[in-house]
């Protein structure tokens, strides 16, 4: 059976360091797991709830010959759209859609 791909766009499997706050979760560090031009999709040991809006900051490696090693951060509001159970894995799978954003 051939399932129907639901994505509008195409996600790249980057592990960025990811910061996300709000008021009811504090300050949690984690990576992500694939990021999209729409969002991104990370592990953490909490589940947070869809609909919830947290702010992050996404640290962008840099790799360039006069650079190497500088971050810069795509600092950005998102909304929770997806959380998952892992199964036996420890903690939930948490799919966001960034809603807004500035590059610094």
């Amino acid at each position: 059976m051939q399932t129907t791909e639901r994505r509008k766009t195409n996600r790249l499997g980057l592990r960025w360091h990811l910061s996300l706050s709000g008021e009811t979760i504090g300050t949690i560090e984690t990576r992500t797991e694939n990021i999209s031009s729409r969002g991104f999709y990370c592990f953490l040991t909490k589940p947070l709830v869809p609909g919830d809006v947290v702010d992050c900051e996404l640290s962008i490696p840099n790799y360039g010959p006069t650079t190497a090693g500088t971050l810069r951060s795509i600092v950005c509001k998102a909304e929770v759209v997806r959380v998952e159970a892992r199964g036996i894995e420890p903690g939930f799978g948490v799919g966001c859609r960034i809603v807004d954003f500035t590059l610094i």
